[in-house]
């Protein structure tokens, strides 16, 4: 019984806890609208002259959603620009294969895999690519799932492959985000 009532105390105590904590996130200052961030007392400085190359991988499709990954980009992007770094500094690329693929479409093609929605990613893409972002589409799974360079969002670039994209990056002195 004792465990019992505590377990029912802890989840409680958790479902009245997470809404407080996501009351500290804010629009950052180079993206507002979305990769929201919270202000951290942080050991780690960064400075004007910090260069940031990261790359992201996404294969997951988001549904009827902003795509969880390319709000991390736009995250990535103000919390280090608020943290000290020169935005023309911070250069982030994006990798799309798998699933994901369907999230740079245009609305057309998006909606006719999904029930005549518009695409939820187009504006955060947009945003992105005004701020240092280079969003890849595997050729290989764009060949897969029939989607030709005129279905795709305007600025995204089609790769050979994702494997190709992530090796140029790399070699580029891109990181690979590790989620």
């Amino acid at each position: 019984m004792f465990l019992k009532l505590s377990v029912c105390f802890l989840v409680l105590f958790a479902a009245v806890a997470i809404p407080q904590q996501k009351d500290v996130f804010r629009a950052g200052s180079v993206i507002p609208e979305f990769g929201k961030i919270a202000s951290v007392d942080s050991d780690v400085k960064l400075s004007a002259d910090t260069e940031l190359k990261i790359c992201f991988d996404v294969a997951e499709k988001s549904g009827a959603k902003i795509n969880r990954t390319f709000d991390s980009a736009a995250r990535f992007i103000n919390v280090n620009v608020d943290g000290g770094a020169d935005p023309k500094k911070v250069s982030v690329a994006i990798v799309v294969h798998g699933t994901a693929a369907i999230d740079v479409s245009k609305n057309e093609f998006y909606g006719n895999e999904n029930d005549g929605i518009e695409n939820p990613n187009a504006a955060i893409i947009a945003a992105l690519q005004k701020n240092r972002t280079t969003i890849y589409l595997c050729g290989q799974t764009a060949a897969w799932r029939g989607i030709g360079k005129e279905d795709l969002l305007p600025g995204v670039k089609l790769a050979p492959s994702a494997m190709t994209a992530h090796a140029l990056l790399q070699h580029d002195g891109y990181a690979l985000c590790p989620f």
